[in-house]
């Protein structure tokens, strides 16, 4: 875990709600996505994976899924 991309080798997509990465004294720094998982919103989440295109890192996909069903049979938007 790194505090900024300049400083990584990769990066890994799980989840659709937060970046997690080094805070204060070691404690987990988040930056919330806002509502990416419903709407698909790409606003957030854009500047960083165009930084990270432009550093040329590898992207790993934890879960490769586009979209996930819910419990109540709704659709919702994932990282793959």
């Amino acid at each position: 875990v790194v505090d900024s991309l300049e400083d990584a080798d990769f990066i890994v997509f799980h989840g659709t709600d937060v970046i997690r990465g080094p805070g204060k004294d070691g404690e987990a720094k988040e930056t919330d996505f806002g509502n990416f998982q419903v709407t698909g919103d790409f606003t957030q989440i854009d500047p960083i994976l165009k930084l990270a295109a432009e550093l040329n890192l590898v992207g790993i996909g934890a879960n490769p899924d586009f979209v996930a069903v819910q419990p109540n049979g709704k659709h919702t938007n994932m990282p793959g």
